[in-house]
């Protein structure tokens, strides 16, 4: 890494002093935000700003009465969900049911149904029967791969002329 460092470092070098020159010459004017001459605002030396305790309550309240109001489905400020444009009492049960259904059953029940269902592969079983076969074999002292697992005489190759083609 080093013997690489120093192959690069002169073409650096190089670089540095093409770039140094050419920065030095740009248009710049130097401004200080901390001079003593500027007279900083109330919010940059950290003074605590006076709060109306009446008007933060007016706004909670505001904020409040608009969302009663888009909920309360016999305010002219409903906000409907889509489901009914008609009837807001549609609306909003529609909405709750949709709701419920959707993250209640899909997303609970849907993956508690999936995991309890058989395999469909027999992967657990074969798996296990796969190790109780290499464990008699083990015991009786046979190969764990039997060389002729299918018999001979049931295997047709093949003739030499068949391949050539």
């Amino acid at each position: 890494m080093a013997a690489a460092f120093r192959c690069i470092r002169p073409g650096i070098m190089k670089i540095s002093q093409v770039v140094r020159p050419s920065l030095k010459n740009l248009p710049a004017s130097s401004y200080s935000s901390t001079s003593k001459n500027v007279k900083q605002s109330d919010y940059v030396i950290g003074k605590p700003t006076e709060v109306d305790p009446k008007r933060v309550e007016e706004i909670i309240e505001e904020g409040r009465r608009a969302y009663d109001e888009q909920n309360d489905i016999n305010s002219p400020y409903y906000l409907t969900w889509g489901f009914d444009a008609k009837d807001n009492f549609v609306d909003l049960w529609s909405k709750r049911i949709i709701f419920f259904f959707g993250v209640s059953v899909v997303l609970v029940l849907g993956p508690v149904y999936y995991h309890y269902l058989p395999d469909p592969k027999n992967r657990k079983w074969s798996h296990q029967e796969a190790h109780r076969v290499l464990k008699e074999r083990r015991e009786a002292g046979l190969p764990l791969i039997d060389p002729d697992f299918v018999p001979r005489d049931k295997i047709i190759l093949p003739d030499d002329e068949e391949e050539a083609h």
